[in-house]
């Protein structure tokens, strides 16, 4: 039989945290399993227009979040070819390399029932996707799509992790978009607003656990255990033990004191469970980023 490991949420201990703002730190991809990146799409980091259009913030249109959405003006009955038209930028900073799936919450204007106003196009870097190609599948109220003209979901490849730039062109003019979702997960679907906004600025949980999250086929009795540690950690308070409760609450006996590197061994003499870890069992570990002013 084999152990499984959980990983449980991550804290960070820090004062004033910035929300998100156009022009601002990178958006950060979440570094759980759905490897979700969102963002309202007023929150842009350049809004460039072409093709004798723009992208204007706009209200007029009842059910928006944050403060407002984007508008490709004037709606002159015209459209644009991918990368030709007014561009919305979102520099993201990846943690996860591969095919993203995009959602964008967005609405078709005044004139739906004719099929007008209802597509964008999207690309990474300034190049457009061609998986991402007139994205469509919205009409006369907000609603999610990830769907693109051609048939299928709108995907586009992220080369490798790091800083990367997303783009969002209108096809269509008076074409509507609200927020906008990346994901790593075929299977997610938003539902209602969706996440909340992307954390912009440096990364401050700690991420990347070894062994990963939900390892149910760990056959030693023994592991190293290790993350990535945020940005601004200057030492972890690491948890650990067979109560999800306990490990969650820092109580029972869980708490395993503060480290200064980001690697924890268990199952060795010397060591938490210096018996071995039960096959068969599973344990729980949670590791809280402390800044250096505690």
């Amino acid at each position: 039989m084999c152990s499984k490991f959980i990983k449980l949420l991550t804290l960070v201990i820090v004062l004033g945290l910035a929300g998100a703002l156009p022009a601002a730190d990178p958006l950060n991809q979440d570094t759980g399993p759905d490897g979700i990146v969102c963002v309202e799409a007023e929150n842009y980091d350049e809004n460039t227009p072409q093709a004798g259009h723009t992208f204007e913030l706009e209200t007029a249109v009842a059910g928006y979040l944050g403060t407002g959405y984007m508008i490709g003006l004037p709606n002159s009955g015209n459209g644009s070819n991918p990368g030709e038209g007014p561009q919305l930028d979102y520099n993201i900073n990846f943690v996860t390399p591969g095919t993203h799936y995009l959602w964008l919450r967005a609405y078709a204007g005044t004139d739906p029932a004719t099929g007008n106003n209802d597509s964008f196009h999207a690309g990474l870097d300034g190049s457009p996707s061609a998986g991402a190609e007139a994205v469509t599948g919205f009409g006369a109220a907000w609603e999610w799509t990830s769907d693109i003209m051609a048939g299928g979901r709108v995907t586009i490849e992220v080369p490798s992790a790091g800083l990367h730039t997303l783009n969002i062109w209108m096809r269509e003019d008076g074409s509507a978009v609200d927020k906008i979702i990346l994901t790593t997960n075929s299977s997610y679907t938003p539902t209602g607003d969706g996440p909340d906004e992307s954390h912009r600025g440096p990364l401050l949980l700690a991420y990347g656990p070894s062994p990963t999250d939900g390892d149910d086929l760990y056959d030693k009795t023994y592991a190293t255990m290790s993350w990535i540690a945020g940005d601004t950690a200057a030492s972890h308070d690491v948890y650990f033990g067979t109560d999800r409760a306990a490990v969650e609450a820092g109580t029972g006996g869980t708490f395993q004191g503060n480290k200064d590197s980001n690697l924890f061994v268990v199952g060795l003499v010397g060591y938490p469970v210096p018996g071995g870890l039960v096959p068969g069992t599973t344990y729980y570990w949670r590791v809280d980023e402390v800044e250096a002013d505690g």
